[in-house]
């Protein structure tokens, strides 16, 4: 008989040792697996919908760590209270938010767990809360943390099941590389072990054309973690942009057999793009314009302007002309702005061969002083709407020089689609604008000459979004109704950037690389998805973005052109938000300038190529941290200034140690020009400009340095219509005076104005040819091109020892000024003096000329015209030693003429602003002869202009009529005291209310009464900015009884900016002089002048009347009025330093003209106070008008009945009283 052998016998010893020693094998395999990324989402928000979360703890994961955050918040505070530290993530909100987002991936083992640990009120960790991360991975998880003040929602990235593994650091390939990584693949709804198809593909541009395809390749999902696929692709040699495309498809099987039937159905995709750039093909630049279509704006035929391969489109376009504002107009103008401030408009399709090529679109353009044109380029953007591409251009007529003729306007630009649009708008409110011929010009480009770098002359663009600055095209996202840039939007930026600095005659940028806790680089610093929102769809974190600023410096490193590297510090950094005190941002504080040595260090390695960067310039705004921090304003610590200066010096230091060649720091007042305290003041200089500059630490920090320059911004345009408000022109003097710098400075900012046009029934009326139209009226922000501001100052800047140039403007908007584009290229290659001797110089007022070395053996010599009008002149040059001399530019010194010792006269004829220069091989050379012909033409405008000016009548007043029910006639229907108070265009409080007994004129006034403790208040509805800068209030008040304690206050308040201006009247101010009076009696009128209203703003005011204390008071016959002159001599109002002020400017335009310095007497005609008097007041009218006005007024005096008197007018009433006002 067989007996079987029994299994659950006790085992030999022998066999319990391997046994043992088979688990111990096992759990050590098990421990040394690597940590399996997995990429989360994480979600933080209130339990309470309504109530935002400020929310402080720390996350990690058991067995593992965190790695690779991204924030997905767009306020910088919320990026900033989020640090990885060894592993576990910090989240430190230090001001309530309704909902924090980012992106982190958990490395972790299986089995792991996110440990979420809230902090408690005293600081201390509470017990943590578990999320399973195998949960996870197949569904959200949403928990509750400390007792449901939170809820944490956790979820896979979608993009984490396709993962690409890759040591790259850059997605930036040579032409023919070959790029080789891993998927990682983990489709969802696949079960283990069941096989599916991974393909990977290369498609042109944004996936418009498939370039390569790699074999299917079938895997088996694993029993754990995810397919690994090797993948190898070649890259063409093309340069461009690629989308390369991985999907994970359903075996064919039965589909095979009848292919007609299907396809593959895409079970997991993922897309990600890259670029292919030579940076050894041979740089190009536009060498012509050529004329590709053009039209007279009169014809009449419509479709006979359009070309012949455009005609089969169904253009929503009308056949008898172009799209309009307006119905009826002359075609070939454009009417002044509308009463509601819209403008009127003109648009014209523009018929584009080849979207993406170079364009230019020129406008003929010629009007009076007073006209303007604005000009610009709209078409769809990626989700269809019209906008805009880039900023527009308004040109100002040409006020001097007016028979150079008509003035041809170009704006160039790539256009992404066939069909963009022209549109032509006027912003001026008086005069129409008048054009001609439009022309479509196409660049040929050709090998282009490496720029000069004798200079450096930057276009200088202050925002950080330069896609959208540029016109670049954007994809649409996919998980909402924005738009969003990608790596074809940041190719598209640099070559636009490239080309823009070399139609200009530039040869170097200024760009924004951060602003509001955004970077266009990978930073730890500024990690806000600002300028890089295609994360929010695409949050795998495992490939490297934000490529803009590295594809810019290959592009300028190939174009040899040079960057200057703007930073801001205007928000919070994760390493200086410490977990248990509040930061503190002053770089007088070393964590501080540790901060921002490691946001410069960030932005060099982002470059690459240190060769590329000309420097770097620190942005500078009152309200940022760039200087003093709040805490530290006003301040009267003496070492302050020592240490601000000192923290700057080892910053400059510290990159000039990264740079191939000594550039100093540059330090640029944003909004300095701009500040109030910076208002001129007429008859003298504003104390409060110097404070304002001491307060912030400009005035010391770059004292003494070498390394560190303040950027003076001595250049400014003005606009049509807003020229006496510009503060940049307006402000030169006082920075000049207060800024720290010795002699002529070395580095400049040329800035141009700019304003807001919202173009009149575009929403209804403008259409693109695939019929999209604006979501709302359309609004350009454009540029004021002014037509002498910059060629003036480049000319200043030729014989000095400026070596920087910074210009903003409308050169970056695309706009092609070829006479100030060859200004800017003189200065280029112009030299600078060196110190090897004193110039020589010869100053004529309106031609400049001067020589000095170079070196030791070589020397420069110089003739710059510094006025608007072509002029003559002979120059005489002297040479000690016989050299070669040749015209700057013009070739090699080896085949230039010979010159012996001696003197030679040198006829010139220079155009507005040229500079002509002469270098020799010798040092030495000195200018000893000048002499200016006189220009009739000139000096006709200006004796003109000087006769105008002289002409203006500054006793006319002007009321300023926007202040709403300023008599407090106007009753709200069917409400006394409701909620509002009872006056159209006013609020108001309790105890406001209309007094139809008591008015000093009309049938009503306001009645304020008020109790200890409730005010009462009444508040105008908010109402434009006089384009002044000026406003005059005055008002009568009758008091009733007031206890001692009682005030009325006034203010005005700029309601959507920090203008505030406030006085206030005490009770005894309120009673009669001498005590005489009754209280029932109405007191003299109540003045209050305002002269320092924010300049170029376009806000709006509120004016408050606010009664204290115990008492009552009527209001009634409030007035105002936007200039202060005329009321010269009016109560206390004493403007007699101003008067003379204008005594001395008329003078001095008439002594200047009668020497013939036109340049000089043009500056003084250009001046914000003579364009002040020119803008604001009237011409005197002839005696025989007056006396004629006078004789009709009494013809119908006598044929009308005699009326009973009317209440005095304003000029009566302000005569009387004014009290003493303090500001």
């Amino acid at each position: 008989m067989r007996i079987a052998k029994r299994t659950d016998s006790t085992p030999e010893p022998r066999a319990r040792g391997w046994l043992a020693v088979a688990l111990c094998l096992v759990a050590g395999i098990a421990q040394a697996q690597p940590l399996t990324p997995l990429r989360l989402q994480v979600s933080i928000k209130s339990g309470d919908q309504e109530k935002p979360l400020a929310w402080r703890g720390d996350l990690a994961v058991s067995e593992g760590r965190l790695d690779k955050l991204q924030p997905l918040n767009l306020d910088p505070n919320a990026a900033a209270a989020l640090a990885i530290q060894e592993g576990r993530l910090r989240v430190r909100h230090r001001r309530p938010l309704p909902r924090d987002v980012f992106n982190v991936t958990a490395l972790r083992s299986p089995g792991g767990e996110l440990l979420i640990t809230p902090l408690a009120s005293d600081g201390e960790p509470s017990e943590p809360v578990r999320v399973s991360l195998d949960a996870a991975l197949s569904a959200p998880q949403t928990v509750s943390v400390g007792e449901g003040d939170a809820l944490f929602t956790i979820a896979r990235v979608a993009n984490d099941r396709m993962r690409i593994e890759t040591d790259r650091r850059s997605l930036l390939f040579d032409p023919g590389e070959e790029f080789t990584f891993d998927l990682l693949a983990e489709p969802a709804g696949v079960e283990r072990g069941r096989p599916y198809d991974l393909t990977a593909t290369l498609l042109r541009g944004r996936g418009a054309e498939e370039v390569w395809r790699g074999a299917t390749t079938r895997v088996e999902a694993p029993a754990i973690g995810a397919a690994r696929l090797p993948v190898a692709m070649p890259l063409p040699e093309g340069e461009g942009v690629y989308t390369v495309r991985l999907a994970a498809t359903r075996p064919p099987g039965f589909l095979s057999r009848f292919p007609r039937s299907g396809t593959p159905p895409v079970i997991a995709e993922r897309t990600f793009q890259i670029a292919v750039f030579d940076a050894s093909r041979s740089p190009t630049a536009p060498t012509a314009w050529n004329e590709t279509h053009a039209f007279e704006p009169g014809a009449t035929n419509w479709v006979r302007r359009v070309p012949e391969w455009m005609r089969w489109r169904r253009l929503p376009w009308p056949q008898a002309g172009p799209l309009s504002s307006e119905e009826g107009a002359p075609p070939e103008t454009v009417s002044p702005r509308a009463s509601d401030g819209s403008v009127h408009w003109r648009a014209y399709p523009l018929p584009i061969e080849q979207p993406g090529a170079l364009y230019a679109v020129e406008v003929q353009y010629e009007g009076e002083p007073e006209e303007a044109l604005t000009m610009a380029l709209v078409e769809p953007d990626a989700l269809g709407d019209l906008r805009p591409i880039g900023r527009a251009v308004t040109r100002p007529a040409r006020r001097w020089n007016r028979g150079a003729g008509a003035v041809v306007m170009q704006l160039t630009a790539r256009p992404r689609t066939a069909s963009p649009m022209l549109v032509l708008a006027n912003p001026s409110e008086t005069a129409a604008a008048r054009f001609g011929r439009i022309r479509l010009l196409r660049a040929t480009e050709g090998p282009a000459a490496e720029p000069a770098q004798e200079r450096l002359v930057a276009l200088d663009w202050s925002e950080a979004d330069l896609p959208h600055a540029l016109g670049a095209s954007h994809a649409a996202s996919p998980i909402g109704r924005f738009e969003q840039p990608d790596l074809q939007t940041h190719y598209e930026t640099a070559v636009a950037l490239a080309d823009r600095v070399l139609i200009a005659g530039a040869n170097a940028a200024l760009i924004t690389v951060n602003e509001r806790g955004g970077a266009i680089y990978p930073s730890e610093s500024w990690s806000t998805p600002r300028f890089d929102l295609g994360c929010w769809a695409d949050g795998a974190g495992d490939l490297p973005r934000r490529e803009l600023l590295s594809l810019i410096a290959q592009e300028f490193r190939r174009r040899g052109l040079r960057l200057v590297l703007g930073l801001r510090f205007d928000s919070a950094i994760p390493s200086l938000e410490t977990p248990d005190s509040p930061p503190l941002y002053a770089p007088t504080d070393a964590r501080t300038l540790a901060a921002q040595e490691a946001a410069l260090a960030e932005a060099l390695d982002a470059v690459g190529d240190p060769g590329v960067v000309a420097g770097v310039a620190v942005r500078i705004a009152s309200d940022d941290w760039s200087l003093l921090g709040r805490h530290e304003r006003g301040a009267t610590d003496p070492g302050l200034s020592d240490r601000l200066r000192g923290g700057y010096g080892l910053l400059a230091e510290s990159l000039n140690r990264r740079l191939p060649v000594t550039f100093p720091l540059l330090l640029i007042p944003g909004e300095l020009a701009e500040h109030t305290a910076l208002a001129p003041r007429l008859g003298g200089t504003s104390p409060a400009a110097m404070e304002y500059l001491q307060r912030l630490g400009l005035s010391a920090v770059a004292q003494n340095n070498p390394l560190l320059r303040v950027v003076s911004p001595w250049g400014g345009t003005s606009g049509p219509e807003s020229s006496p408000r510009s503060p940049v022109a307006a402000s030169l003097e006082t920075l000049r005076e207060s800024l720290p710098h010795t002699g002529p400075p070395p580095a400049i900012s040329i800035r141009s104005d700019r304003h807001t046009l919202r173009l009149r029934r575009s929403a209804e009326r403008l259409r693109a040819s695939n019929g999209s139209k604006p979501p709302s009226d359309l609004k350009l922000e454009a540029w004021i091109a002014d037509p002498i501001a910059e060629g003036e100052l480049l000319a200043a800047a030729a014989g000095q020892a400026t070596s920087v140039v910074l210009a903003s403007g409308p050169a970056t908007a695309g706009w092609r000024d070829s006479a100030v584009g060859e200004r800017r290229a003189e200065l280029v290659r112009t030299p600078q003096p060196s110190t090897v001797r004193e110039p020589s110089e010869l100053a004529g007022g309106d031609i400049g000329a001067i020589a000095f070395d170079t070196g030791a053996e070589s020397s420069v010599a110089l003739a710059t015209n510094h006025t608007p009008w072509s002029r003559r002149a002979r120059l005489t040059l002297a040479t000690p030693t016989r050299m070669r001399g040749e015209r700057l530019g013009a070739g090699s010194l080896s085949d230039a003429e010979w010159f012996e010792p001696g003197q030679y006269p040198v006829e010139l004829t220079l155009a507005p602003h040229q500079t002509i220069g002469w270098r020799f091989d010798g040092a030495g050379v000195q200018v000893v002869g000048l002499r200016i012909e006189p220009s009739p033409d000139a000096e006709e405008e200006l004796t003109a202009v000087v006769a105008d000016l002289q002409s203006r009548d500054t006793t006319t007043r002007r009321p300023f009529e926007a202040l709403p029910n300023a008599s407090f006639e106007s009753v709200k229907e069917n409400e006394e005291n409701g909620a509002g108070g009872p006056f159209v265009g006013w609020s108001a409080s309790r105890g406001v209310s209309q007094d139809a007994e008591v008015a000093f004129v009309g049938e009503s006034s306001a009645r304020l009464v008020s109790a200890l403790s409730s005010p009462s208040v009444l508040t105008s509805e908010p109402f434009p900015m006089p384009t002044t800068g000026q406003l005059v209030l005055g008002f009568r008040v009758r008091p009733g009884e007031l206890d001692p304690d009682a005030e009325l206050r006034i203010e005005l308040e700029q309601v959507d900016g920090d203008y505030r201006n406030a006085t206030k009247l005490l009770a005894s101010q309120l009673i009669p002089a001498g005590g005489e009076g009754e209280p029932s009696d109405w007191l003299p009128p109540i003045v209050f002048p305002i002269d320092d209203l924010p300049l170029l703003a376009d806000g709006r005011l509120r004016l408050r009347l606010t009664l204290t204390g115990e008492g009552a008071v009527n209001l009634d016959d409030l007035q105002a009025e936007d200039l202060i002159l005329p009321l010269d001599g009016y109560g206390s109002i004493e403007l007699r330093a101003e008067k003379f002020a204008l005594i001395r400017l008329l003078s001095a335009t008439d002594e200047l003209l009668s020497e013939g310095r036109l340049g000089a007497c043009r500056e003084l005609l250009d001046g914000y106070w003579a364009r002040f008097l020119v803008d604001h007041f009237p011409p005197h009218q002839p005696e025989a008008a007056h006396v004629a006005e006078d004789a009709s007024r009494e013809e119908a005096d006598e044929e009308q009945p005699v009326e009973e008197a009317e209440s005095p007018s304003v000029s009566q009433r302000l005569k009387g009283y004014l009290p003493r006002w303090w500001r």
